[in-house]
């Protein structure tokens, strides 16, 4: 029994180990020296399945050690000097019990979590091998405990997403931060977005390229510089006919200091240089990039070079804060609106797919699409008339388009089909 909670325990200061040097500043000296141990370099590089592994080693662990309690209480009947029958059997199990509680909390559970917090890497080098040993081991069992579990979800036409790790990192990160004092509410918020914004790509928050307005230099300067003005914004790409022969960016302060008039700018020399990103770059990487060259928007390009979008360094960031809203943005609508009496929601075409997933609670299989409207426009294969009514076959979702134009949907009224 005290080999089974010694490997609990090791099983735990390697999860809390691995939590410490990886989600918080850790020393870049430390980490590489740690990583030249080919054992803790994988369990650093593949930090989900080998939680994945913790945890079912946790499990195995903690349930062997109830079964040997068991059999230490059925061997201890008849064995208890002064005691007999019933009552003999009642103090012997609750004593047993107790004792093998306080043993697994406090020697396989609080004293490994507060070694590991404090000495993580010499923790890590420690129980990495019990983490690899059961990540391995346990694959064939947890593959078939996901597909019986996926199966039951289906048949309970229950939609839930296989994402169990996000939350334990963030539940363990909430406990390392309120060892002192406790978070406030905003900053487990952020921590929380800045986990999760590892899941998104570019593609998730662009803004697409039909809502993109420009500079066109092969066009009328004059009605480019107009639209500009009428948009609000302060930064534009400067392109040659079309967004993918984009030239550079215009800061609008830069035209404001111009004194010729529309015919006779030439713009090219006050272009500055624009970062083109693959819409499938990461976002902690994206975000990484535009601080690091000091630039506040980038092309999105796809496989082939394409534009489909740009995303700006404050779109970035509201991805971990929040909203990030002025004076000028306060009568902003919002994307997607619940409707009384049942009636559904009202999703501008604008909204973002993973923003439609969370408040339909639906999952929407289209990792091509990024936002409502693409979607709506990528099943019909058309752009859709206002008045005209669909159903999205996966998820169900009855559509009513409200607003459309000849370019995209504008907005559309979404309810789930049961």
């Amino acid at each position: 029994m005290l080999a089974l909670i010694a490997l609990h325990g090791a099983l735990v200061a390697c999860e809390f180990s691995l939590v410490k040097l990886r989600y918080s500043l850790a020393d870049a000296t430390a980490l590489a020296t740690a990583r030249k141990s080919r054992r803790v370099a994988k369990v650093l590089d593949e930090p989900d399945q080998v939680a994945r592994g913790i945890r079912f080693g946790l499990r195995f662990c903690a349930t062997a050690v109830g079964a040997v309690a068991a059999m230490v209480v059925h061997g201890a009947f008849g064995h208890w000097p002064g005691m007999t029958g019933v009552e003999a059997e009642i103090w012997i199990a609750a004593g047993i019990f107790i004792a093998v509680v306080l043993a697994l909390y406090l020697l396989g559970d609080l004293m490994p979590r507060g070694v590991a917090l404090a000495r993580p890497y010499a923790t890590l080098r420690a129980t990495s091998t019990f983490a690899l040993l059961f990540t391995v081991l346990s694959i064939p069992v947890r593959r078939g405990l996901r597909g019986i579990s996926q199966w039951l979800f289906r048949k309970a036409g229950v939609e839930v997403r296989q994402d169990f790790n996000l939350l334990d990192v963030e539940v363990q990160m909430r406990a390392m931060g309120e060892e002192d004092q406790a978070l406030p509410p905003f900053l487990r918020g952020i921590l929380a977005n800045t986990l999760r914004s590892r899941d998104f790509k570019l593609a998730d928050v662009l803004v697409p390229r039909h809502q993109i307005v420009f500079i066109n230099l092969a066009g009328d300067i004059a009605a480019s510089l107009e639209a500009a003005r009428i948009s609000g914004h302060t930064r534009f790409p400067l392109c040659d006919g079309d967004l993918d022969r984009c030239l550079g960016l215009i800061h609008i302060k830069d035209l404001y200091r111009l004194s010729a008039t529309a015919d006779k700018l030439d713009l090219r020399p006050l272009k500055r240089e624009m970062l083109r990103l693959p819409q499938t770059e990461p976002l902690p990487v994206a975000l990484e990039k535009l601080l690091r060259q000091k630039m506040h928007m980038a092309l999105a390009v796809d496989e082939f070079g394409g534009v489909t979008g740009i995303v700006t360094l404050e779109r970035l960031i509201e991805e971990v804060v929040g909203d990030i809203q002025d004076e000028f943005d306060s009568g902003e609508e919002k994307l997607i609106k619940h409707l009384p009496e049942g009636r559904g929601f009202r999703i501008s075409g604008l909204a973002p797919l993973r923003d439609v997933e969370e408040a339909l609670g639906v999952i929407i299989n289209n990792t091509e699409i990024a936002t409502f409207g693409g979607l709506v426009t990528s099943e019909l294969g058309r752009i859709p008339a206002t008045g005209e009514h669909l159903i999205l076959p996966e998820p169900r979702l009855d559509v009513v388009i409200e607003e459309a134009d000849a370019r995209r949907v504008i907005a559309a009224t979404v309810r789930k089909v049961t």
